[in-house]
């Protein structure tokens, strides 16, 4: 299927994305559901659930495997995920834990990608308290549960790539790849940086990054803004921020590029990429998630509708 147009699909990416052609995203930005098993869709808030954690590893496998696929060589993969524990068998006293960053890691390694590097996103999760002390948060203590989450950064890279060192101690990378943007008539590759594909005809005011951006984003913890949890608990599993789906947007990906979200939530990767001037391939089948996307495009259309019929009772 050729994308030629924005789409928002609510059905399971692994039933969709396989009808769509190779290298049509530019950019990939998602937090993939945590673990729930069959049976506890309810308890945590979700449609998605698997008989096993196995199953459940082989499932986002499959997804993003054809994220690879889709993806044109030399773009970017950017994956929200952290570790979660779940409650074996109903029993409070035996709690598991998930590392799922570690697992993402290894897996869309597996699938293709180069691992570039992560941020450690710190949401001010909840402080404990000890006796009539209260322990600060990460990173003065240990992690308290979801105080943190990973934000994990791969690249597509098929072809032969010679990793070349500039003075200033930052990695890049020559292509020889003949898709390569901006590949010379003469057969040589252009250098690319790790942080951004932003390039000769990509090079553009409009694709300009700003300063507080760069700023917030030049660390490997960057601090959050504390956000109150709206229903279910377990929603921050689901969770991924404007300032993420902005950070990535921007640095990976230019102004009419096409960016796909496989796990939409509840839309935010749309209003973003919609903002900065993107396109977007979103697909979401969690009944939660749909019901408040769908009623929030309705209150803004209604909004919409509101503000044009009084600019047209102005103008009579």
């Amino acid at each position: 299927m050729v994308l030629d147009a924005s789409k928002f699909i609510p059905a399971e990416a692994i039933e969709k994305l396989p009808a769509f052609d190779d290298k049509c995203i530019d950019l990939v930005v998602t937090a993939p559901p945590g673990f729930a098993e069959k049976g506890k869709e309810n308890k945590y808030g979700t449609s998605y659930s698997w008989e096993t954690f196995d199953d459940y590893i082989d499932y986002m496998d499959k997804v993003f495997t054809e994220v690879y696929r889709m993806l044109k060589n030399q773009r970017y993969c950017v994956v929200m995920t952290g570790d979660h524990e779940m409650v074996c068998s109903g029993d409070r006293e035996k709690v598991k834990k998930y590392p799922l960053t570690a697992y993402y890691t290894l897996l869309l390694e597996s699938v293709g990608f180069t691992y570039v590097g992560e941020y450690i996103w710190d949401n001010c999760g909840k402080r404990r308290k000890s006796g009539i002390k209260e322990i600060p948060h990460y990173p003065f203590t240990v992690m308290p549960k979801q105080s943190c989450d990973h934000i994990l950064i791969f690249k597509k890279q098929e072809h032969n790539t010679t990793p070349i060192y500039t003075r200033n101690g930052l990695k890049n990378w020559m292509c020889d790849a003949p898709e390569c943007p901006g590949r010379s008539e003469n057969g040589l590759g252009k250098v690319y940086t790790e942080r951004s594909i932003l390039l000769n005809d990509t090079r553009r005011d409009e694709n300009i990054i700003p300063l507080d951006m760069l700023r917030k984003w030049r660390g490997n913890i960057v601090k959050a803004e504390k956000r109150v949890k709206e229903g279910n608990s377990s929603g921050s599993r689901r969770y991924l921020p404007e300032e993420v789906i902005e950070m990535a947007v921007r640095y990976y990906s230019g102004v009419g590029d096409y960016v796909l979200d496989p796990f939409a939530r509840k839309g935010m990767t749309i209003f973003t990429t919609i903002a900065l001037g993107r396109h977007f391939l979103c697909m979401e089948n969690d009944e939660n998630d749909l019901k408040e996307f769908f009623g929030k495009v309705s209150r803004l259309k209604n909004d919409v509708e509101m503000r044009l019929s009084e600019k047209e009772t102005a103008d009579r």
